[in-house]
């Protein structure tokens, strides 16, 4: 009995031993085939799939993998992955591949990242987007997993849609640039005609005033095109000093009075009542201000309401706020109102508004000189609210500078060399006008032997583009034979390196075309007593000289 239930325990076990094996060889089969499917999946991956020991060593790698570095899969075997990595991310490369292969409790890196790729060869680099997981190997060693997916064609379907947003911008800010344009001229060549043709008096006088006020919008639009430009470039230098922005805000609503006006609107300012200081350019804050009115005046319909407040938030900053109740701005296009070109849509009147050039220069100061702007608005047909904050300038306060006080000079010699014959016989019209004596040239040669009719001459208004011998040498010359002349530059160039050279040439100012007639009076009255200083100076040695001689 006893024998026949030990044959039938062993008998049992043997069963057991049988039915695990038989359990163990399934599960090894399962295994393989499992391990077969991920090998052909990882063979046949549309992307390039790599494996690496800790160190970044490959060893293994698909045929997408290799293709996409340029070498043969058993080629990769055994080099650094790294390798393949554009030489200034390796480093940041390196550093992930050292977080993946910690084993302590750090929370894990990032399972994904983009590096620039190159082929085996260095002939192409591509941005790829590289993934990672923890991967066992046959062996049930540590390893890591790698999937690799050149993203350059989508990269290159940005640019694309990129290139193609900017393109259409662009035609759209050029056929704005052609409107903006067009108006002024239309109007300056029809009081031509006008004037021309023998008006009376009064018409003479209203078409004089059409002209002046479409140059000035003229003028306007070209330094906001070139003031981009320089922002855009970084070369625009601020000439800070301390200025009331109660100030500039009156004197940038008195500018904006004839558009606000000519539409209907209610302007209605807000100031401290104690001065709000600010270390800034007063001429770059009153662009500034300037802008954010003539904006607020174009979006808003006509017999709008626009409210302006200025206050100073403790002594730390100042806030300009500048609200209206027109159009409204999305949602969606508050950080992008201040982009270059970007304007808001979906009005008959968009022609009217302006080139999208306004609240990209407002941006680019504001941030020149330290501070932020915002825009706020409850959406479309909800009107608008533009908050610009500027640092506070706390420092005790200065004295009030004294107002400019000048008397119109006459009488004085003037030289005037432009190789644009109308601007100079225009420019000499109107300084005949004020009863000075001028001799105009057109070229530098043509000025020097103007000289030789004349003793001297106190002032030299000259063109710095002129041909041949530029205004540069003229105004050496001019300086080394009348040292006591005053030289001015008329250009159309208003760079910093022109202004450079301007001053190393002897130039006293610099002034940008088109010219207004007070700039130029009022250098003429300013420094009439320095010219007849700098005359008497000069004209001591050569006595001298001429005593000695006899």
């Amino acid at each position: 009995m006893r024998a026949g239930e030990a044959t039938g325990r062993g008998q049992a076990q043997a069963d057991e031993l049988r039915w695990q094996e038989r359990e163990l060889a399934e599960l090894a089969a399962a295994l393989e085939e499992e391990r077969e499917r991920g090998r052909a999946l990882f063979a046949e991956a549309p992307h390039g799939c790599v494996i690496t020991d800790l160190a970044g060593l490959v060893t293994a790698a698909n045929p997408a993998a290799a293709q996409m570095l340029g070498i043969p899969a058993h080629g990769l075997r055994g080099k650094s992955l790294c390798a393949f990595v554009a030489v200034h991310e390796r480093e940041r490369f390196h550093r992930w591949v050292r977080e993946l292969s910690r084993e302590d409790d750090a929370p894990p890196p990032a399972p994904e990242g983009t590096f620039t790729l190159h082929t085996f060869d260095r002939r192409r680099g591509f941005p790829c987007r590289l993934g990672v997981r923890p991967h066992a190997g046959d062996a049930g060693e540590r390893a890591l997993r790698w999937w690799l997916v050149d993203v350059s064609d989508r990269e290159r379907a940005r640019a694309a849609d990129r290139l193609r947003e900017e393109g259409r911008r662009k035609d759209e800010f050029l056929a704005v640039l052609g409107h903006e344009l067009r108006n002024p001229l239309a109007a300056i060549a029809l009081a031509a005609e006008l004037m021309a043709d023998g008006a009376c008096d009064i018409e003479r006088g209203r078409a004089a005033e059409i002209v002046r006020r479409h140059a000035g919008q003229l003028r306007r639009l070209v330094d906001d095109l070139l003031d981009m430009s320089r922002v855009a470039h970084g070369r625009v230098t601020l000439r800070r000093a301390r200025v009331d922005l109660r100030e500039v805000v009156r004197s940038a609503a008195e500018a904006a009075e004839p558009l606000v006006a000519a539409r209907g609107h209610q302007l209605v300012i807000q100031l401290a009542d104690a001065p709000v200081w600010v270390n800034g350019d007063a001429a770059r804050l009153h662009q500034i201000v300037g802008n954010l009115l003539d904006n607020a005046a174009k979006y808003t319909p006509p017999h709008g309401r626009i409210e302006v407040d200025l206050r100073a938030d403790g002594d730390t900053a100042a806030v300009l706020s500048v609200r209206d109740d027109g159009v409204g701005i999305p949602a969606h296009l508050l950080e992008r109102v201040f982009e270059l070109f970007e304007q808001v849509e979906g009005s008959s009147e968009r022609a009217e508004r302006g080139m999208g050039l306004g609240l990209a220069l407002v941006r680019n100061l504001v941030q020149l000189h330290g501070g932020t702007v915002r825009a706020h608005s409850a959406g479309p047909g909800r009107g608008s609210q533009f908050v610009v904050q500027l640092p506070l300038d706390v420092c005790a306060a200065a004295p009030e500078p004294p107002g400019e006080d000048w008397t119109p000079s006459i009488g004085s010699r003037v030289l005037v060399v432009d190789d644009n014959i109308d601007a100079a016989d225009l420019l000499a019209m109107v300084l005949r006008a004020s009863h000075h004596d001028v001799v105009v040239a057109h070229t530098g040669p043509d000025a020097l032997e103007a000289l030789g009719e004349v003793e001297t001459i106190e002032y030299a208004l000259v063109d710095l583009g002129l041909p041949g011998m530029d205004g540069f040498e003229l105004a050496r010359r001019l300086r080394a034979s009348q040292p006591g002349v005053v030289l001015v530059a008329v250009t159309g160039y208003g760079d910093a390196a022109s202004r450079r050279l301007a001053a190393e040439a002897g130039f006293d100012h610099y002034l940008l075309k088109p010219v207004r007639p007070d700039e130029v009076r009022r250098i003429l009255a300013g420094q009439a007593g320095v010219s007849r200083r700098r005359r008497q100076s000069s004209l001591a040695p050569a006595r001298r000289r001429r005593s000695r001689r006899r």
